[in-house]
């Protein structure tokens, strides 16, 4: 197998584990180790006023990464997730580990927004400290009138098409 042949292979297995510990269980990555040392990101700018209340929360959630709030962070979750992951630790590992690109971004630009019954999906597309561009879809589902994210999936690795 070719070198290019294995990095897209790599790299979709890696897609596939992030969105099912993230979206199912997150019991797997409750004992990896949380980063000892965050890396010291590159100033980033406010962010824009959110009027959309789906991508308030989007924008809350990221915001408390961002300032490593992990329990603020963690009731923007819905309770399918903060029930697979217990608590705002195990969440924050999770986090670190398979989403730095939402723990730490460069800038968050909000796409097409789509309903789906209950359920919002809403495509961000996050550019991260090496600026490399992920795209990725929340799935929102309203809890007592408000919108709680109950889950995140990469729709496209660094290096591939999107």
């Amino acid at each position: 197998m070719s070198t290019s042949k294995k990095a897209v292979n790599a790299g979709t297995l890696k897609t596939t584990a992030a969105t099912l510990l993230f979206l199912c269980s997150g019991v797997a990555m409750a004992g990896a180790p949380l980063l000892t040392q965050a890396p010291t990101p590159a100033p980033t700018p406010a962010p824009a006023p959110v009027n959309n209340p789906i991508q308030a929360v989007i924008q809350n959630q990221i915001s408390a990464f961002q300032a490593d709030n992990f329990e603020a962070a963690f009731s923007y979750a819905a309770p399918n997730i903060q029930r697979a992951f217990g608590n705002s630790r195990r969440f924050a590992k999770m986090i670190v580990n398979s989403f730095p690109m939402v723990w730490r971004p460069a800038e968050v630009r909000y796409l097409k927004l789509t309903r789906s019954g209950p359920y919002a999906l809403q495509r961000v597309m996050v550019t991260d400290q090496q600026n490399t561009l992920h795209l990725l879809v929340y799935q929102l589902v309203p809890i007592n009138q408000d919108w709680r994210i109950s889950g995140v999936e990469i729709l496209a690795m660094p290096g591939e098409r999107i």
